[in-house]
């Protein structure tokens, strides 16, 4: 038997029990609730994230995308449908953890009236942005370079990342999956071959990191690994990890050790997983997908290191893992979002430098289940008062922001905030695909930077590069389109990184 035909076969087996134990699930006699449909959304979405209210998002978008995904998570949809239309390493993953159950979890007239409250109250088109202050022009702050495209390839950077001890850029592309070195002069210096799309580099004393994704999509594949390229080459130091898109390192339990801290996003699966030195598993901290980044910080000030952590799907929120000693932390939702927000970034800095750690916070991820333009799509600042309940102090619009950065750019003694998008509105606002937020030391005035705010970017880092006292940025594009391009398109949209490099002196 070959292997296409084992491979049918075995979809066909799973599909059957999938079929067959539905069927005796969807026997069950439910009693309709006698409930408005607004009532039963209340009862029944509050269950698993934060209510999300109709005008989130336009009618069509309720309809088609987001309640048939909804249906699934609760026993109501067409599971077989959707099975069908995932690789089967897929199915098995999500079938062995139960993601979508069997048992409908409330009676097929309660589930209508609840398609019929959202579709119903819905808008028929985005509702707009609140008025918000016009980006000007900033001209004089940063000295932009690019980075050399000599073949001339499609922009599909996945990382970038400014060590500055060693004054030294990282840069990672899909396609011919690589990590490149270059070094403060924008001189290439290394290129090691990878096995997968990378997400993040980290640097010890001995080795170099990095952390391949396995499948960049969508998956719930364990096929992401931490590799060893410190000589040139990659050796596994940890593998099986659900599309891994961070690294953390840190003293967790104040052995005098690195500890390591691996976002696994994942898709219906994910989780937090903690290593040891030696790369072994000590605990898996949290147990959800679209952990986005976990930053390590003592945020509550009793001089044990803490997490901070971004959880991007569904149950869209922030957490502060509590260290309470000896390996033990406390979980606690700090803020809470409903599931289609978008989350896609935190920052944690003290960002108004009252000694406390605040959180800058952006949501723009627009590739799930509606895509449209959200008026709630942008970068916020949440301010700590010292007991970590963090209440929001600024939002500027932004649609499809993807991250933002605290430092203080121009060197005046206050935290200013750059942000990029990665599904900006380019009709109506076409330079804002990476914004600079100046602090005036009243509040934030927006600028755009020509030629760099009308494009869109995926990864943005900041760092002082070439070690002369300021903070430079590198911006990463991610065109898929560009796959597509004859081979003779301008160098200037296949260029894929950006240099930002800081012209201020005024702080030395």
């Amino acid at each position: 038997m070959n292997r296409v035909s084992i491979f049918s076969l075995l979809i066909a087996n799973t599909l059957l029990y999938v079929s067959c134990d539905s069927t005796k699930a969807n026997k069950q006699n439910l009693v309709p609730s006698g409930l408005t449909g607004e009532q039963l959304s209340q009862q029944h979405c509050v269950s698993c994230h934060a209510y999300p209210s109709p005008n989130l998002v336009e009618k069509e978008w309720w309809a088609k995308g987001i309640l048939p995904k909804m249906a699934l998570r609760l026993g109501m949809g067409n599971k077989m449908g959707y099975l069908t239309n995932i690789s089967y390493e897929d199915m098995m993953e999500v079938s062995v953890a139960n993601i979508y159950p069997d048992a409908p979890a409330m009676a097929p007239e309660d589930w209508k009236k609840i398609v019929d409250f959202y579709v119903k109250n819905a808008p028929e088109k985005p509702i707009p942005q609140v008025s918000k202050v016009k980006a000007t022009q900033l001209s004089d702050l940063f000295d932009i370079q690019t980075l050399e495209n000599t073949n001339n390839e499609p922009s599909l950077v996945t990382m970038v990342k400014i060590l500055p001890n060693e004054q030294a850029l990282y840069v990672a592309h899909r396609g011919r999956n690589r990590v490149e070195k270059w070094d403060k002069t924008l001189q290439k210096i290394s290129e090691v071959p990878t096995e997968s799309p990378v997400s993040d580099v980290v640097k010890t004393p001995n080795n170099m990191m990095a952390l391949g994704m396995g499948i960049m999509d969508p998956n719930d594949q364990a096929l992401g690994k931490l590799w060893s390229i410190a000589k040139g080459s990659s050796q596994t130091l940890v593998e099986k990890l659900r599309r891994p898109v961070e690294i953390s390192m840190g003293d967790l339990d104040a052995n005098g050790a690195p500890d390591y801290l691996i976002c696994e996003f994942g898709n219906d699966i994910g989780k937090l997983t903690w290593y040891d030195q030696n790369f072994k598993l000590k605990k898996e901290i949290l147990n959800f997908a679209g952990i986005r980044n976990a930053t390590i910080t003592d945020i509550n000030g009793d001089k044990l290191p803490d997490i901070v952590v971004l959880q991007t799907q569904g149950d869209e929120g922030i957490w502060v893992l509590e260290n309470r000693g000896n390996g033990e932390f406390e979980p606690k939702r700090v803020l809470r979002f409903p599931p289609i927000y978008g989350s896609s970034f935190i920052h944690v800095v003290d960002i108004n430098k009252d000694g406390y750690q605040d959180i800058v916070y952006t949501n723009g991820d627009n590739a799930d289940a509606s895509i449209s333009l959200k008026r709630y799509h942008g970068v916020h600042v949440y301010l700590n008062d010292g007991k970590m309940n963090f209440k929001r102090q600024y939002f500027y619009p932004m649609h499809g922001a993807s991250k933002a950065l605290s430092q203080d750019f121009d060197g005046d003694g206050d935290m200013d905030i750059a942000a990029i998008s990665f599904f900006p509105d380019k009709k109506q606002n076409p330079a804002e695909g990476f914004l600079y937020f100046e602090n005036t030391g009243k509040g934030f005035t927006p600028h755009f930077i020509e030629g760099i705010s009308d494009k869109k970017w995926m990864v943005m880092d900041c760092g002082d590069l070439d070690k002369d006292g300021d903070i430079d940025l590198v911006l990463g594009a991610f065109n898929l389109q560009d796959r597509d391009r004859q081979s003779n398109a301008s160098s200037e949209k296949r260029t894929g990184v950006y240099v930002l490099k800081s012209k201020n002196k005024t702080h030395l």
